[in-house]
């Protein structure tokens, strides 16, 4: 086993160059969204060349939300057990890139970095599973039992992505999901998430006569503060889950009223996580 163990390492060493080259183009390709199909079209070539049996399963209804598994088959599947390594091809959205060193999607490499969107959540991951399974092929090892190599999407949004391949069939006795964090940290407990939208109604009149009418951005402001207190007195209450220290969080990601400033506005949107 531990010459097995060795052998494999220095495979994937070796791989190290090519999987670079190939997180860095899979970076170059937005896959916010709505639009990932693009991405996971270059992961399936990457399954397809190393000979996997690939399933594609949609998680929406559109062309773009594919989800792949490819599968290196176990020797004796029917009795032994299989394995699944999982990440996600989806990345979130792009936040002022004005202010960023390197454009998002550049996927430059320098100084042993990679730069853009997706590199370590989770395209990286990506790489790092492919790697894996090439380097199993590589060395001819015989697996008893099934390996499937799953690029989902919706990770960052839903998690819809991996549930269509568990319900289409595409489950393991066990699961390491390679997604990105920080380096040697393993993550055995995971909170759950709410995406909360809020919609407030003001009463629209025009600023010289403000004080008439019912601005929802004063109201959002009060509702975010009560908000704010009501998660420290949870965490409060409540300092620990296993070992994530603070685990209640509310983050308001993004808050939109009105048109202009020369009215009071309508009404004011918050969307919270």
């Amino acid at each position: 086993m531990k010459n097995i163990t060795i052998n494999l390492e220095k495979t994937i060493d070796n791989l190290r160059p090519k999987y670079e080259k190939f997180l860095s183009n899979l970076i170059r390709i937005p896959s916010p969204r709505g639009k990932e199909s693009e991405a996971q079209n270059l992961v399936r070539k990457n399954m397809e060349a190393l000979g996997l049996e690939i399933a594609e399963i949609y998680s929406r209804c559109d062309k773009e939300s594919i989800n792949l598994c490819g599968v290196v088959e176990g020797t004796e599947r029917n009795t032994h057990r299989s394995l699944v390594l999982n990440a996600h091809c989806d990345v979130t959205p792009v936040d002022a890139p004005e202010t960023w060193s390197h454009p998002p999607y550049s996927g430059k490499i320098e100084d042993g970095l990679i730069f853009g969107r997706g590199s370590v959540d989770d395209k990286a991951g990506i790489a790092v599973i492919l790697s894996v399974a090439e380097a199993i092929k590589e060395q001819g090892f015989c697996l008893k039992g099934d390996l499937l190599i799953q690029s989902v999407i919706d990770d960052e949004t839903s998690g819809y992505g991996s549930r269509a391949l568990v319900d289409a069939g595409f489950n393991g006795d066990g699961v390491i999901i390679c997604d990105g964090t920080w380096p040697w940290r393993i993550i055995h407990a995971h909170l759950g998430q709410l995406f909360i939208n809020v919609r407030i109604k003001g009463e629209p009149v025009a600023a010289c006569v403000e004080s008439k009418g019912c601005n929802p951005i004063y109201i959002a402001l009060e509702f975010i503060t009560k908000l704010r207190k009501l998660f420290e007195q949870f965490n409060k209450n409540h300092p620990n889950f296993e070992s994530i220290q603070n685990p209640f969080f509310c983050n308001v990601g993004s808050l939109h009223s009105g048109e202009w400033h020369g009215s009071v506005p309508a009404y004011a949107e918050l969307k919270i996580q």
